[in-house]
């Protein structure tokens, strides 16, 4: 709708101007444009949030992928380096830390699998958890305990 004509005196001298239908019908028409604008606006900047959104989404997946693949090789670089380590143990020694600690046995269940006493099993664990440290102590860095 086009504005109404500007408000004069007719020639009986009767206000002649916009009424208050055309007054109303010329806001609603402005309203309904700025809210298309602000809708289309709206839109752009709700597009550009999900495309960002899901840019966000695709570079985390491709971390979380890439660190997975680091912790795989990281713990794989471990195991080795233990497996290593506890074949410089002496024997009895290797047979009370990996009971212990890689089996979950309790002292008492070591201790009768072993045939010897619980404070020998508790002496022997202990030594060759010292013997380990000493033996990885170099290869912290490597094996990614730097932080530790």
């Amino acid at each position: 709708m086009s504005p109404a004509p500007p408000a004069g005196d007719d020639a009986d001298g009767v206000l002649i101007g916009p009424t208050f239908a055309d007054l109303y019908l010329d806001i609603y028409e402005r309203y309904v444009r700025a809210r298309h604008r602000l809708t289309a606006t709206d839109e752009v900047i709700r597009r550009e949030v999900d495309r960002r959104t899901q840019l966000l989404r695709e570079q985390l997946h491709e971390e979380c992928a890439r660190n997975e693949k680091l912790a795989g090789l990281i713990e794989a670089d471990r195991a080795a380096a233990l497996q290593a380590a506890l074949m410089v143990l002496p024997e009895r020694q290797r047979e009370a830390v990996v009971l212990r600690h890689l089996e979950g046995l309790a002292n008492p269940e070591i201790a009768a699998v072993m045939g010897v006493g619980i404070e020998a099993v508790e002496s022997l664990v202990a030594r060759g958890k010292r013997g380990l440290a000493a033996t990885l102590a170099g290869r912290r860095g490597e094996l990614g305990y730097d932080g530790d």
